[in-house]
């Protein structure tokens, strides 16, 4: 269609998002995953790059990374998918500028990501989506240059990586920790809240209250009442009082006439009938 319908057409074709691998010393580091970011400290202390680009699989990581690194004198810049577009266009513009050495991302930065000469990328969360592993270390090795990409596998992560593997078509190389230079955690100081690696659940954004917590007296029981009298075995003094607790009213009692009145008004009645015979 094109040919037919404009005049001298140029054809372009774009890289495909396969990359050469053969440009990217792969290494991978097997870590326990109370002991990651140490080994992140050290290897940082040991490449010593001039910008690097950390992966994590979370919002909630990327925030707590950049925290933890900001504690131990680093200058990190965060991009993820819940800044908006100037704080991510801010985010970039420092790492570009050379402001901040260190720029940490989840995959919404993998895709499109150009970073002239960047010397070193480090997957701190093995991707979930073994075609991520790929965008990812290629934001390193560009235009024909090399490039590091670093994997720390731990026990949450690790089973992502056969499939990377197989992807890739090779085995990324097992490094062991060996001869690592010794550096100091100096985040270890902050509330373990904040330290905690938290990758699957959310934060909420509320703070938790601080209020101590308050223990309810167990409510106490109230002795059951007697089974009442029969009305029938009551004196009328104690069916005054059962009728004014349970109805709220008091009874009218009947009036008894006393029996000599009785017997006078019948004793008058009788006589009347006999006058009238």
């Amino acid at each position: 269609m094109a040919w037919e319908y404009m005049n001298d057409p140029v054809t372009i074709e774009f890289e495909s998002d396969s990359i050469t691998v053969d440009q990217i010393t792969q290494e991978l580091y097997h870590v326990a995953k109370s002991e990651k970011f140490m080994l992140l400290l050290q290897l940082l202390a040991m490449e010593n790059p001039k910008e690097v680009l950390i992966f994590t699989n979370s919002r909630y990581m990327t925030t707590n990374l950049a925290r933890r690194l900001s504690a131990n004198g680093y200058t990190p810049a965060c991009l993820s998918g819940d800044l908006s577009q100037k704080a991510r266009e801010e985010s970039l513009l420092k790492m570009k500028s050379g402001k901040v050495r260190i720029l940490v991302a989840t995959d919404v930065a993998a895709r499109g990501l150009q970073i002239d000469d960047l010397p070193l990328v480090v997957n701190y969360d093995i991707p979930e989506d073994y075609e991520n592993y790929v965008h990812r270390i290629g934001r390193t090795a560009r235009a024909g240059k090399s490039g590091k990409a670093i994997t720390l596998a731990d026990e949450e992560f690790v089973y992502g990586l056969e499939a990377i593997e197989k992807y890739i078509n090779m085995k990324i190389p097992v490094i062991w920790p060996d001869n690592l230079p010794v550096v100091e955690d100096k985040s270890l100081s902050m509330p373990q809240e904040v330290r905690r690696q938290r990758s699957k659940t959310k934060p909420t954004g509320k703070k938790k209250s601080q209020r101590p917590v308050e223990h309810k007296k167990p409510a106490e029981k109230k002795p059951v009442n007697a089974k009442p009298k029969h009305l029938g075995s009551m004196t009328e003094k104690e069916r005054l009082e059962y009728y004014r607790k349970k109805y709220g009213f008091e009874a009218k009692t009947a009036e008894v006439k006393p029996i000599e009145k009785e017997k006078k008004g019948f004793v008058a009645f009788i006589r009347k009938i006999f006058k009238k015979g």
